[in-house]
């Protein structure tokens, strides 16, 4: 993205004294010379400059789901403000069924396992079972435990929340659809989700850039980066941040790279 700038600088001017000069109206009309009383200026103009627009780091969030998938349904399009936590597309997933069924599954052996520890602990004070009959039953109860709690935190980091596992299990049927949300609020730069596209674990759906500074990179010449040094920029009669200089030269265009922070986008 480009954008013409005109930036200023506080300069203080020097006023050194001249040899006055004597001319005749008639002089100053031939030569189309013009007066006018001096002004004292306290900013210079750097010049008309190209710029491109930059994101800070913490600016910018890849949607991006964590599973293979199908694209249902979109919500947003590109430019859109969305806010955190809204509602972007509908994905299907093949794999997040699989664990889901699974998990129900597991939650419905641990429920067996739980039943028959319990049997098992109630005969063992009364030495009906031996303590090899009893610990058999515990082992098989505390692994159908970690086998649920290990699938529920799967779905977890798959992207599920806790409260649509939990109705999951509550329902004993898996979820076909998954919600994707926006992390943070801010506006969609790039879309790269097609309703009915396929899409591989980790490949980026959406590019969220927050609403906060956008930063402005430079080229300028060895001349103006000398000038500048230790100076307030102005963008717009607006200052502006000198956010760095580089001090690299680049040897074809023999400039150095200024960024400055240009402020917030929203």
């Amino acid at each position: 993205m480009k954008a013409i700038l005109f930036v200023l600088f506080t300069f203080l001017t020097l006023m050194t004294a001249a040899e006055s000069v004597a001319l005749a109206p008639e002089q100053a009309i031939n030569l189309n010379i013009k007066t006018a009383q001096p002004q004292t200026a306290d900013r210079f103009p750097l010049g008309r400059l190209s710029a491109t627009v930059l994101l800070p780091p913490d600016q910018s969030s890849v949607v991006a789901a964590s599973f293979d998938g199908v694209v249902k349904q979109l919500m947003v399009s590109a430019h859109q403000e969305v806010r955190a936590g809204e509602t972007l597309a509908l994905l299907e997933s093949r794999e997040l069924v699989d664990i889901q069924t699974d998990m129900i599954d597991a939650a419905m052996r641990l429920k067996l396992q739980k039943n028959n520890y319990d049997r098992a602990l109630s005969l063992n004070k009364e030495g009906l079972i031996s303590q090899k009959e009893f610990f058999d039953a515990e082992l098989e109860y505390r692994q159908a435990q970690t086998r649920l709690a290990t699938l529920k935190t799967k779905l977890h980091i798959l992207g599920m929340q806790p409260e649509s596992i939990d109705a999951v299990l509550a329902n004993g049927k898996p979820q076909g659809l998954f919600t994707l949300t926006a992390p943070v609020s801010g506006s969609i730069i790039q879309c790269n989700a097609v309703v009915g596209e396929r899409f591989d674990v980790g490949k980026s759906l959406m590019i969220i850039s927050g609403l906060g500074e956008l930063w402005l990179e430079i080229p300028v010449s060895l001349a103006q980066a000398e000038a500048i040094a230790d100076k307030q920029l102005y963008l717009d009669d607006r200052p502006v941040k000198i956010v760095a200089l580089s001090r690299v030269v680049d040897p074809l265009t023999q400039t150095r790279m200024l960024r400055i922070s240009a402020g917030g986008c929203g």
